[in-house]
Order: structure tokens, then C-alpha cells, then sequence
């Protein structure tokens, strides 16, 4: 629960704090529980934090679902759903979102997570 709380916290600061639970030793990336719990959830539900105009948010989750998907390619296909809706939002925002696609989709990801990249970037 601390790590969902954390995910949707709309303080200032909130994505710094985002980034450091990810070295808590709460927080561990194999188990699939906590990656949603704080990534799925911060992408997914924290909307006012995720999209930030500099891009870097959306930089720094491709990275995650990168290291990821060499895990367990499940939950960093489900993780790179989080930008499938890409195209809907303004063109300050597609162009570092279809970037960190595009980062996915050349780092050799697994066939599961391929195809949710794939036809997200063809959508």
C-alpha cells in the first residue's frame, strides 16, 4: 500500500520520490505486486506527475520496462500499455512519449512486449 500511496501522490517533488522508492528496499522490480503497485499505478493513475512536458518521466519508465521485460516480459508488456493512448494527447506531449517508444521498441524487447509497442507506435 505504501508503494501505491506513494504512485499517486500529487505533491511537488512527487516523481523524485517516485524514483528513490525504486532503491527502497521495499520495492522490488521481480516482484510483479510491487511493480504495479508503483509504476502501473504512477503511469496509470498519477497523470498530474507522469506527463510532464520534459519528457523525462516517460524516459525514465521506458527504462524500467526495459530492465523489466529481461525478467518477466508479462508485466513490462502490461507496463508499456501505459502509452497506448499516445497519440491522443497534445503534440508537447506525443513527441517524448512516442521517443520512449521508440527506445522500447529498439532495445530487443521480448516477443510480449514487442507487439504492445509495436502496434502502439503503428496506431
Amino acid at each position: 500500500k505504501w508503494l501505491s500511496i506513494m504512485a499517486l501522490s500529487k505533491q511537488e517533488g512527487a516523481f523524485e520520490k517516485i524514483k528513490a522508492c525504486t532503491k527502497d528496499p521495499a520495492y522490488d522490480s521481480t516482484n510483479p505486486n510491487k511493480v504495479f503497485a508503483l509504476l502501473f499505478q504512477f503511469a496509470q493513475y498519477n497523470w498530474s506527475q507522469f506527463h510532464r512536458a520534459s519528457g523525462e518521466t516517460y524516459d525514465w519508465l521506458a527504462d524500467q520496462i526495459i530492465d523489466i521485460d529481461s525478467r518477466n516480459p508479462q508485466v513490462a508488456s502490461r507496463l508499456g500499455s501505459c502509452f497506448n493512448n499516445w497519440k491522443k494527447f497534445s503534440s508537447d506531449y506525443q513527441k517524448p512519449m512516442e521517443t520512449a517508444l521508440k527506445k522500447i521498441h529498439n532495445s530487443s524487447p521480448s516477443d510480449n512486449l514487442f507487439e504492445i509497442v509495436d502496434r502502439a507506435l503503428k496506431s
